[in-house]
């Protein structure tokens, strides 16, 4: 030990020639003090509306993947759509409207993994908005099946697109004192989705 070298307590750390208790995690230092409750309150407030909007693609993820329940049994006894055509699914057509999601989710979030890389999160959660409006539309309006299969193919890319960026976006935003319930909130979105 040298000549002048600061004694600090074992949990402290020297830094600066000063002794320095480290910053866990529910005790953010600003200068010398801690962080008034009221700040952290709002910050954390900001945080979960945040979540919850970035978890708005899980919500449709949620109704996406149970569409075909109630839809195809309907379609059974009323198959006019809203554009006023018949559509008939066969056998074939309606096992596709559900694996099609799945089909769509693999190459959804492949692509969405680059551009998350290229343009962040924010901004790929921002882009997914496009093709979850265009599927949802061309779903409902679909005049006949290959137009419904086809939008099923692009409500899955889209749902595996905000499966990949939306997680991301959450687990990055939280505080690491309150990651796992916020991570808990995107499957929450899924389960009232559907």
């Amino acid at each position: 030990m040298s000549l002048g070298a600061t004694l600090c307590p074992q949990e402290e750390k020297i830094w600066g020639g000063e002794c320095v208790a480290p910053v866990t995690e529910d005790r953010r230092l600003v200068g010398s003090t801690k962080e008034p409750a009221d700040e952290r309150r709002a910050r954390l407030t900001k945080q979960i509306g945040l979540v919850i909007m970035g978890s708005m693609g899980h919500f449709s993820l949620g109704a996406t993947l149970t569409w075909p329940s109630p839809a195809l049994s309907d379609m059974a006894t009323n198959n006019a759509t809203l554009v006023g055509t018949q559509m008939v699914l066969s056998t074939a057509e309606m096992d596709m409207t559900g694996s099609l999601v799945s089909l769509g989710s693999l190459l959804g979030s492949w692509v969405c993994g680059w551009i998350v890389t290229r343009l962040g999160r924010l901004r790929a959660l921002q882009m997914i908005i496009v093709p979850f409006l265009l599927g949802w539309l061309a779903n409902a309006f679909a005049p006949n099946p290959l137009v419904l299969l086809i939008a099923r193919f692009v409500l899955g890319m889209a749902c595996g697109a905000s499966s990949v960026a939306g997680t991301l976006y959450v687990i990055e935003l939280a505080d690491a004192s309150v990651r796992g319930m916020m991570a808990s909130i995107p499957t929450l979105g899924i389960v009232l989705g559907g």
